[in-house]
C-alpha cells in the first residue's frame, strides 16, 4: 500500500472506526446540549478539590461546564472516539486557564480505575448500564455521586431525579452504595 493511501486509511480509521467502536461499546457520540450541561453542573454537590469523571465524555463539553462552575474540581473525561476527543482538545486549548482543571484521555473507561472519584457522570445507552453499574459498584466509595442523564439505572431507585426544564433530559442522582445494594443487573 502506498504511503499516501496508508495515511488516508489511518485518518479514516481514526475518525470512523473509533466513532463506531464508541457506539458499540457504550454509546455513539451525542453532544449534550448547553442548557443540559449547565443544569447538570449546577446540580452537582462538589466539595473543594473534588474529582469528577465523565465516562464517554465525547468532546468534554460537560467537563468544561463543570470546570466553569467548580473551578477547584479536577474533571477527567474518558473517550475512545478520536473525532470528538480532537474537538475537545481544541476546546480545552481555546479555553486556556479556565480549563486547566480538565483532563481528556483517549481511553476505554472500562479499563480504568475510578476508585478516587467523588462524582461520576454517565450519558450512555441503556444497554451499557449493567456493565457500567458493575464497574461503579466494584470501584466507587459509598458516598461517591453517580449522575446519569436520560435513562435511570435499571432496578435502582435514584436518590432524586430532576429535569431543569420540559425540553431537557431527566437527570438521575445516585450514591455508589445504592449500586451495591441493587439486585443483580
Amino acid at each position: 500500500m502506498p504511503p499516501a493511501d496508508l495515511a488516508v486509511f489511518t485518518v479514516v480509521y481514526l475518525i470512523v472506526g473509533t466513532l463506531a467502536l464508541g457506539a458499540v461499546s457504550a454509546a455513539p457520540w451525542v453532544r449534550t446540549r448547553r442548557r443540559q450541561r449547565d443544569f447538570i453542573a449546577s446540580r452537582l454537590d462538589l466539595k473543594e478539590g473534588a474529582k469528577v469523571y465523565d465516562l464517554g465524555c465525547g468532546d468534554g463539553a460537560v467537563l468544561f461546564s463543570l470546570a466553569r462552575r467548580h473551578p477547584t474540581a479536577k474533571a477527567v473525561g474518558y473517550e475512545i472516539a478520536f473525532l470528538p476527543l480532537a474537538i475537545g482538545y481544541a476546546m480545552k486549548a481555546a479555553g486556556g486557564a479556565a480549563y486547566r482543571n480538565v483532563s481528556l484521555r483517549c481511553r476505554d473507561f472500562f479499563g480504568t480505575d475510578l476508585s478516587d472519584a467523588d462524582a461520576v457522570f454517565v450519558f450512555l445507552l441503556e444497554e451499557s448500564y449493567p456493565r457500567v453499574v458493575r464497574k461503579l459498584a466494584a470501584e466507587l466509595r459509598d458516598d461517591a455521586q453517580v449522575v446519569v442523564a436520560a435513562w435511570a439505572l435499571p432496578g435502582i431507585e435514584a436518590e432524586r431525579s430532576e429535569r431543569g426544564a420540559p425540553d431537557l433530559l431527566p437527570v438521575y442522582f445516585y450514591r455508589a452504595a445504592q449500586l451495591r445494594a441493587r439486585p443483580s443487573v
